[in-house]
C-alpha cells in the first residue's frame, strides 16, 4: 500500500516504521511474514534488496514446490546465491536436499524467518 502526501508516494510500511522509531528507514522495509498488508511493527524489518529477495514465495511454476531445490540428472540439486557467492550441491534424496538447503539459508542469512516459503510455512 502506498500513501500519497503532497504528491509524494510513501510506502505504508515506511510510515509505520517512522511512527514507531521516530525516524525514516534507511533501507527498504521487509514484511517478515510475506503479507504485504501486515503492518504490525514486529512483522517489519529493515532490509536491502538482496536480503528482501530471499523472502519471496516459491514460484507457482516450481515443479517440486521446494524453493532452491530442483531435480536434475536423477538427483535433488540445492542451488542458492547470496551476495555474489553461489552454492550448488546434489543429493540422492529430497530429505537430504531440504536439510542442506535449510542449513545453507541459516548459515548465509542468519535468520530462520527466511526458511518461510521454502516448502510450506515453517
Amino acid at each position: 500500500m502506498v500513501i500519497q502526501v503532497n504528491g509524494y508516494k510513501i510506502p505504508a510500511q515506511n510510515i509505520a516504521w517512522a511512527l514507531e522509531y521516530e525516524e525514516w528507514p534507511t533501507n527498504i522495509i521487509d514484511h517478515i511474514d510475506g503479507n504485504p498488508l501486515n503492518y504490525a511493527i514486529d512483522n517489519l524489518r529493515e532490509s536491502d534488496h538482496n536480503l528482501n529477495s530471499h523472502n519471496r514465495k516459491t514460484y507457482a511454476n516450481n515443479e517440486l514446490g521446494l524453493k532452491n531445490i530442483r531435480f536434475k540428472n536423477g538427483k535433488y540439486q540445492v542451488r542458492k546465491s547470496f551476495r555474489g557467492k553461489d552454492y550448488c550441491k546434489s543429493w540422492n534424496t529430497v530429505e537430504e536436499a531440504i536439510a542442506d538447503r535449510d542449513r545453507i539459508i541459516l548459515e548465509l542469512l542468519k535468520d530462520k524467518s527466511y526458511l518461510r516459503n521454502t516448502d510450506g510455512e515453517k
